[in-house]
């Protein structure tokens, strides 16, 4: 520690020595980063979409499906995301489906006991 006691910092208020950007400066840089994506992936509906679907411009789509391993497989997807994997009852099921049908399969989930805590080794 320096003389003074304090760490170097301690006592300085957000938002000076280049720590902090401040919260205008940084909804603005957010702002700014929303307007270049949207130029860039524009969607294929404007802003719209519906909750169950976006579509991009390029063909890209994100489609959200209802629970149940029977329901993957006439979607075909590219790649399987699983939120919440532990909690979801027919997720061992659904994922031995989905692993000849897909590219990639990303599970991510809080701790549960089960299927998901056995195959990551939690």
């Amino acid at each position: 520690m320096p003389r003074g006691g304090k760490r170097p910092g301690a006592g300085r208020k957000p938002g000076r020595g280049g720590r902090s950007l401040g919260r205008k400066k940084t909804l603005k840089l957010a702002f700014e980063k929303g307007i270049i994506l949207r130029k860039r992936y524009p969607l294929k509906r404007g802003d719209a979409g519906t909750q169950h679907d976006i579509g991009w411009a390029h063909s890209s789509s994100f489609i959200a499906l209802p629970s149940g391993e029977r329901k993957l497989a006439s979607a075909h997807p590219t790649v399987y995301f699983m939120d919440e994997a532990a909690h979801i009852p027919a997720a061992e099921a659904t994922i031995n489906i989905a692993m000849p049908a897909v590219r990639q399969i990303i599970a991510v989930s809080s701790v549960a006991p089960g299927f998901f805590a056995d195959t990551c080794g939690c």
